[in-house]
């Protein structure tokens, strides 16, 4: 399976509507009918179907039919392993919170330089020297 094939029936309404065609073929109105939608919104769904390769249409009678193209395709779906979930992204807060965590880490070891340099010019200063003389 393609991720466009899973990207089209990532619908409510694709999926009745690959579930009517697996009755057998079906004319625009009657799919819009039977899927409770209006006929331009029917097509708009057929046409991702028709590009994920799940559907066809057909001209019968002087009326274009739309046909599934894989019988079963629900069935094979279901039993099929499930798509690899893609990545989560992270929410905003959490983003800044592990940048301000690694600004904090970095703030703590400059201080702690700091730290130590201060504590070799005390030491200097006790034993006369300054830091030009180093």
């Amino acid at each position: 399976m393609t991720a466009e094939i899973y990207k089209a029936l990532a619908s409510d309404v694709r999926l009745k509507i690959v579930a009517l065609l697996e009755k057998g073929q079906q004319p625009l109105n009657e799919i819009a009918e039977a899927t409770e939608i209006e006929p331009q919104t029917a097509l708009f769904h057929l046409k991702l179907l028709e590009e994920a390769g799940l559907v066809s249409s057909i001209f019968e009678e002087g009326r274009k039919y739309y046909v599934l193209e894989s019988r079963g395709i629900l069935e094979k779906l279901i039993l099929r392993e499930k798509p690899p979930r893609p990545p989560k992204h992270k929410p905003p807060h959490e983003i800044v919170e592990e940048r301000f965590e690694v600004i904090d880490t970095k703030l703590d070891e400059i201080t702690k330089m700091i730290k130590k340099i201060s504590i070799e010019i005390e030491q200097l200063k006790k034993r006369g020297r300054t830091l030009q003389d180093v």
